[in-house]
């Protein structure tokens, strides 16, 4: 069955067929739909919620769904296609979403056409729940965030994963030195180190001259399934009541160290203060969970290592959208407060000062047995 790759291409034979084929209409029968686009949502795609309507009111099939299409916009499609972003989301639903050990809505289509880049997918809808910003109040919702992350984590720990890409590959690695190398000069020759911080800059430069025997090192390390962007904005937390938030937006689901997602929740989920008070305490929390989630062999002295190397790779896969645009241009309107800059450069650079990463990352590239 063909799929509708836009919302004007979509009908309600095809949801009526998409439901079908899942058992959900129970002798019902979709007559008409109406589309909303989805706030907040949609920066590579676009999302739609779409309210049902049944020829029978009765039944447990939903009344509202999630649509979610590659982007109307043909140079957006292009822009994404090199990092492969629907299909890395497809896959995930496709192959893992049945049962993915961490909550996710659930899927009832997962279609894609490599050839034209497009893709749908229809996905459950919460509507009593949102993405939240960094508050005083948020130490309670980054913990369940942990509480989540790591039984997904020790689920696919070691599993071979057919579909998901590897975040550590050598050829995405070279494309991202080559982005982080324009981003530096960029920094550089406009003078912008003071802005986006010294330490920040320097584990930048070291990275940069050894992104390659890094890249090795970290698929050396114990290897998971990560959701890849595990920030604020991918987690709706229910309005009312105490149960787990689900998690959501999966085009950067990759093979990498879960410590890679555990530092940027908490390093940019945190404000500063909060995160220094129990920033060691999650990552303690997280240790255990794994533990109790079956993973053995993974001392928490290697944890911490793996967290050091994930706020380094914070800090190096923020600069890449530096690349491209003026730094000026940027700082003039993120500046401030608790604001975007702060959050993408100050808060990591502070985590990394506070674990002198700097000199652990010297040390360990120093260590490494291939050439660097």
């Amino acid at each position: 069955m063909s799929f509708p790759a836009h919302i004007s291409e979509l009908t309600a034979d095809w949801l009526n067929e998409t439901f079908a084929r899942r058992g959900l209409l129970g002798g019902r029968k979709i007559v008409r739909f109406d589309s909303a686009p989805a706030s907040g949502r949609g920066g590579t795609s676009s999302v739609h919620v779409l309210t049902l309507t049944y020829d029978d009111p009765g039944g447990s099939a939903p009344n509202q769904v999630l649509a979610k299409f590659s982007s109307e916009s043909e140079a957006v499609r292009e822009a994404v296609r090199e990092h492969r972003l629907y299909q890395r989301e497809i896959a995930f639903y496709a192959r893992y979403g049945a049962h993915p050990g961490i909550p996710t809505p659930a899927c009832y289509a997962a279609e894609f056409d490599e050839r034209a880049n497009t893709c749908v997918l229809l996905l459950e809808y919460f509507a009593h729940a949102h993405s939240r910003e960094v508050s005083a109040e948020g130490v309670e919702e980054i913990e369940k965030a942990v509480r989540c992350l790591a039984p997904f984590h020790a689920k696919w720990w070691g599993a071979a994963l057919d579909g998901i890409d590897h975040g550590c590959d050598l050829a995405v690695v070279e494309k991202h030195r080559s982005q982080a190398a324009r981003a530096f000069a960029r920094i550089n020759d406009g003078g912008h180190r003071g802005e986006m911080g010294e330490v920040s800059c320097r584990i930048l430069e070291l990275w940069l001259a050894h992104a390659r025997p890094l890249a090795e090192y970290a698929r050396s390390r114990p290897l998971t399934m990560c959701h890849g962007s595990f920030h604020r904005g991918q987690i709706l937390f229910p309005d009312e009541g105490g149960g787990l938030p689900w998690v959501i937006d999966w085009q950067n689901v990759a093979i990498q160290n879960g410590a890679h997602d555990l530092a940027r929740i908490v390093v940019t989920g945190l404000l500063p203060g909060q995160r220094r008070q129990h920033e060691r305490r999650l990552v303690d929390l997280y240790h255990s969970l794994l533990e109790a989630n079956g993973v053995r062999d993974y001392s928490r002295e290697q944890l911490l290592d793996d967290y050091r190397l994930g706020v380094a790779s914070l800090i190096v896969f923020h600069s890449l959208m530096l690349a491209d645009y003026s730094v000026a241009t940027i700082t003039k309107y993120w500046q401030g407060p608790a604001s975007f800059w702060e959050m993408l450069f100050h808060w990591p650079g502070a985590a990394a000062e506070e674990w002198d990463v700097l000199g652990w990352l010297a040390q360990t590239i120093r260590s490494l047995p291939v050439p660097h």
